[in-house]
């Protein structure tokens, strides 16, 4: 795939790595108002002591909470990554030709994309989803500040998956299948019984593809649920203002009607 992108782009050109992977550590903690190195110190006594990583062969970097900069409360988002996938991602994009110039985590690259082309007030609560081919990954926002952020199991590739095992076809005609049917619409949805006496494709492809997505939206409920709550101190505050989506299992028919 790089090297097919290579081809249209030409080399020596700089691109960024969004990394998606259940082996990312993403956490805030506040550190309070101390300079960058003091910071450094802050985050690798912290994730040492929980034994949340191992800092030895672990990158770790941290992007203040909020947009503005941490010298407000000094609230920081954290991220560690094992250096082992941080050095394949680094190989691969050489080995294609390309410049690397960043390498972050997807949430916040989703973060930086919206901020450049969304505005929210500071009391709002955002919900941002990136459906990715093998991961999802959902992120809390409150005003401007990112609080959390989880990495799901849950993605394109195992949607595709159950519409194969539904209908016994290849891969690649159920990711054909998945593509043209999509998900019903909400009032449309087939009951198990009608499934049961040898509906249509298109309500067999529909089915297979709702029991994914409620198990997505399961997931996705529970970290919007730890996040508020931890936010606000209480139970039942999950109310959101917006939902935005991201990654090329978002574009799945009628997808966004399930998280309304």
């Amino acid at each position: 795939m790089l090297v097919k992108i290579l081809s249209r782009v030409g080399p020596k050109t700089k691109v960024g790595i969004a990394l998606n992977d259940p082996s990312l550590h993403m956490d805030s903690l506040r550190a309070g108002a101390q300079s960058e190195s003091a910071h450094q110190l802050l985050i690798r006594s912290e994730l040492s002591e929980r034994g949340l990583i191992d800092v030895e062969t672990s990158f770790f970097d941290y992007t203040a909470a909020d947009s503005k900069g941490a010298k407000g409360n000094g609230e920081l988002f954290v991220v560690a990554a094992p250096k082992e996938l941080v050095y394949r991602q680094f190989e691969l994009v050489q080995s294609a030709g390309f410049k690397l110039l960043s390498i972050e985590s997807n949430a916040l690259a989703s973060l930086h994309a919206l901020r450049h082309a969304k505005r929210w007030g500071r009391a709002e609560r955002l919900l941002i989803l990136d459906i990715g081919s093998r991961y999802s990954n959902v992120s809390v926002v409150v005003g401007e500040r990112l609080v959390s952020s989880r990495i799901i199991s849950i993605g394109g590739e195992r949607f595709t998956k159950a519409v194969e095992e539904a209908l016994a076809c290849e891969r690649n005609q159920a990711e054909q299948l998945k593509i043209k049917h999509g998900l019903p619409a909400i009032s449309a949805r087939p009951t198990n019984s009608e499934a049961a006496q040898g509906l249509s494709e298109a309500a067999k492809v529909a089915q297979a593809l709702a029991r994914e997505v409620e198990k997505l939206t399961a997931e996705v409920e529970k970290s919007l649920h730890f996040a508020l709550t931890k936010e606000s101190g209480t139970e039942g505050a999950e109310r959101l203002d917006g939902i935005f989506f991201f990654g090329g299992g978002a574009r799945l028919r009628n997808l966004k009607e399930y998280f309304e």
